[in-house]
């Protein structure tokens, strides 16, 4: 966006409107793939339909907070993933193949059982279960005896086209699939539908003596593009949480860009602006550390340690503030403002006058 005035307390007035309507404070949280999951979405879902400040990007798993003072919906926010970690999202019971007639029975058995179910859904060879820990708990010893046991070592399954998951027997060998790091065979359908009820990174073998990762190759193969995106944005995520100090996502709302952070001495840090990280796609700089202080993009600051940065009051940043756009470059004839360029100083204004920037 480019703005241009005669008046540079019109393009300061109209900046600080800009910037009030675009501030947001971005909800962080380790845990915050938890809204992101089915039952989560939908409780965040009816919370963002009742608080119109509230603005969720499913795709970059970013909530954004569009208020002056956040504090209340944050507060929600917190309260809501409180009760979502206190609960088991989604969890896959996969039904024995001989009572897979009897599974819309089993469904409303554990309803009667366990009304306190939160989510109880019917796959086709599973049963989907979303509720308190404890409540789970007691749905897998009700379903025990039902529910299908991965056998190991040499049984029949190894030498025949049977699932060990689903115990499916004769299935068509294009159906099948053979896990390229531990050689385990399974139905497509199980597989499938293991990686896309529990999205847990490193996926892991099914089989309980063995517990290999799958190997990216195996998952492209099994999976559609939305589930292995899925499944990409988990291990990126799971990624960035375990390295901070070395990456750092892009505090610009809407560009969700992830930067890498270089090393640098305290002496460089102070020389180049803190600990700065460049974004290509907004063309800027920014200082990680007092970006995440303050919570809001601070771009870097040139000759001053953050320590010494982030002590200024906020009073004395507005007077530094009013400082640099008092001192940038004025049209001599129009007194049109240019608040930055890029090359020659032989600049040309819009009222057709042309000076020499650096004479100025």
């Amino acid at each position: 966006m480019k703005i241009t005035s005669n008046s540079i307390d019109d393009i300061n007035n109209i900046r600080l409107h800009l910037e009030m309507q675009l501030k947001c404070f971005v909800f962080e949280d380790p845990n915050k793939f938890l809204f992101f999951t089915g039952y989560g979405k939908e409780k965040l879902d009816s919370l963002a339909e009742s608080n119109d400040s509230i603005y969720i990007v499913p795709k970059t798993m970013t909530i954004r907070i569009y208020e002056k003072d956040p504090k209340a919906t944050i507060e929600k926010l917190n309260d809501l993933l409180k009760e979502l970690k206190e609960i088991d999202i989604e969890v896959p019971i996969i039904i024995d193949n001989k009572f897979r007639n009897e599974i819309t029975k089993i469904r409303e058995d554990l309803k009667e059982k366990l009304p306190y179910l939160i989510k109880l859904e019917v796959g086709k060879k599973a049963i989907i279960l979303t509720g308190k820990k404890e409540d789970i708990k007691k749905a897998k010893e009700i379903l025990k005896d039902k529910t299908l046991i991965i056998e190991t070592g040499t049984n029949r399954s190894s030498s025949s086209n049977v699932c060990p998951i689903c115990m499916d027997e004769d299935i068509e060998e294009e159906k099948l699939y053979t896990l390229q790091g531990c050689k385990h065979k399974y139905c497509l359908d199980c597989l499938n539908g293991l990686l896309t009820y529990e999205v847990q990174v490193p996926v892991k073998c099914p089989n309980p003596k063995c517990k290999q990762d799958f190997l990216v190759r195996d998952i492209q193969s099994i999976t559609s593009p939305i589930t292995l995106n899925k499944i990409l944005q988990c291990s990126l995520r799971e990624y960035l949480l375990q390295n901070p100090q070395q990456f750092f996502s892009c505090p610009k709302p809407g560009c969700n860009q992830i930067l890498e952070v270089p090393p640098a001495s305290k002496l460089a840090e102070k020389w180049r602006g803190g600990k700065v990280t460049y974004c290509e796609d907004c063309s800027k700089w920014y200082c990680c550390h007092c970006t995440k202080i303050k919570e809001k993009p601070v771009e870097r600051h040139f000759g001053v340690e953050c320590s010494e940065y982030l002590s200024r009051s906020e009073h004395l940043q507005e007077y530094v503030n009013k400082i640099t756009d008092i001192c940038n470059i004025k049209c001599p004839r129009c007194k049109m403002v240019f608040f930055d360029f890029d090359g020659c100083f032989a600049l040309k204004c819009q009222c057709g006058c042309r000076f020499c920037a650096f004479c100025l």
